[in-house]
């Protein structure tokens, strides 16, 4: 074999894969039939729960340092919020949403693959036939038209969303403080501002109405081709934004502006044999709440521990039948949210404008149902109930106290006990009323929870 893995596709999914690959002893090959650097901010957003896997890794502070911290996100029609969605009652130790340009997240991963001896080769896969010979495993991080997932013959099953939208890398000159998001939704579409790390830069995300009535290309298989329209100019961005905001908003120092149209589809199996496959390649779906790159991160976090198990002979090969199980149930959540997501920002109807706007009003007037709404985009809610190997009742309370390659126990709430493993801690957790004991996967995962009625009984037992 020339290696033992060969991850394809050098984005940020390929890059935590290889370098997780790496760092539990597996030799990897990365390649990338195109430059490995993102020459667009492309993906801005990083949730909490990504932010907790780079706490996890020692990454945490080189994505914070070039990072902006994204504190709550407004929403607005007509000129009224609607609601303001805050991030810093998140139960984690990362209450906001990190925003940074995609090649600075690609920097950092790449940096931390070569850490462990990995970089990227500039190749392109030809016949996936021909490279398993060679490796035992391969993934295909290579995108929405992975070259992988065609070679599997796996449908990319799903459709493409009616509306056309438009974004731009721009600076934009107002009185809106700077670290949160503000989204308009307007019966001309909607028109929302991410705050970019650069002083008054933000990526927008709008639609035209000059491209509403853009007419299906027959050469794209039924699609709506977004070239077809011209890229949006200055002129026409600071208009939407004054109609939107007010008179006195400029816009100026345009870096990107393209128009795009939102897909939304999923492979039925993220795994055939000896052949995986993760992030875009798997699922792609709208970038309403910046789920995208997190959701393949994680997709990479979760099969790369896996994979080192099997391969190293720690377990059974049906534990990588838990990757497609556990990733595929996120996936499919994730599309059915984030298209219905879309197609209520994307509103043009008065009267279904009015009633969204009611609605949502309303709601988010209560609390828990804000909290909720927060929760759900940082992804902190995310479980495997289904799971042979998770319990169902999340993640290890706090991210930094995990540093193994192992599963780990914790101990919560118990009485103080001397000689126990090195791989048992014993950890106070607030708003736990009684001692247990919880099995913890590599990922942060609980895999096994015990009440602890007994305690004295059940330390006796950990006791090496």
């Amino acid at each position: 074999m020339e290696a033992d893995v060969l991850v394809v596709g050098a984005g940020p999914t390929g890059l935590l894969m290889a370098a997780e690959l790496a760092r539990y002893g597996l030799s990897c090959r990365l390649i990338n039939k195109a430059s490995p650097t993102a020459d667009r901010s492309r993906a801005v957003g990083i949730q909490p729960r990504t932010m907790e896997i780079m706490s996890q890794l020692g990454l945490a502070d080189s994505f914070l340092a070039q990072g902006i911290q994204v504190r709550a996100a407004n929403a607005i029609s007509g000129g009224r919020k609607l609601a303001r969605i805050s991030f810093e009652q998140l139960d984690s130790p990362f209450p906001f949403v990190l925003s940074l340009e995609q090649n600075k997240t690609e920097q950092i991963l790449r940096d931390y693959a070569a850490s462990f001896g990995v970089r990227v080769e500039n190749r392109e896969l030809l016949s996936l036939a021909q490279e398993e010979k060679r490796f035992s495993w391969v993934i295909g991080c290579d995108g929405a038209h992975s070259m992988v997932r065609k070679q599997l013959q796996l449908p990319f099953e799903g459709r493409p969303l009616r509306d056309v939208f438009s974004l731009a890398d721009v600076r934009v000159h107002w009185d809106r403080p700077h670290g949160e998001v503000f989204a308009f939704l307007n019966t001309w579409g909607i028109v929302a501002a991410i705050p970019l790390p650069e002083k008054d830069r933000y990526r927008l995300v709008f639609q035209l109405p000059r491209c509403r009535n853009l007419v299906h290309d027959s050469l794209a298989h039924g699609q709506i081709d977004p070239s077809i329209a011209p890229n949006p100019t200055v002129e026409e961005i600071e208009a939407l934004l004054q109609r939107s905001a007010g008179p006195s908003v400029r816009v100026s120092d345009p870096i990107w502006m393209a128009n795009f149209q939102i897909n939304s589809r999923m492979t039925q199996s993220f795994r055939k044999g000896r052949v995986f496959l993760a992030g875009d390649a798997a699922h792609i779906h709208s970038p309403v709440g910046a789920q995208g790159m997190n959701t393949g991160l994680q997709d990479a976090f979760n099969l790369a521990w896996k994979l080192a198990y099997v391969h190293q002979g720690w377990a059974k090969e049906s534990l990588l039948d838990t990757y497609d199980l556990e990733r595929r149930a996120v996936g499919k959540t994730l599309l059915k949210a984030t298209e219905r997501a879309s197609q209520m920002v994307a509103m043009h109807n008065p009267l279904a404008v009015a009633l969204r706007n009611a609605i949502f009003s309303g709601l988010t007037r209560i609390p828990a149902v804000r909290h909720a709404i927060a929760r759900a985009i940082s992804q902190t809610t995310f479980h495997y109930p289904a799971s042979a190997i998770s319990n169902g009742e999340g993640r290890v309370i706090d991210p930094h106290l995990l540093r193994t390659k192992k599963f780990h126990l914790f101990l919560y709430n118990a009485p103080k006990q001397e000689g126990l493993s090195k791989h048992i801690e014993q950890v106070e957790v607030r708003g736990e009323k009684q001692a247990s004991a919880c099995l913890v996967r590599p990922d942060g995962y609980i895999a096994y929870r015990k009440r602890m009625p007994c305690k004295r009984l059940f330390l006796d037992v950990l006791v090496e």
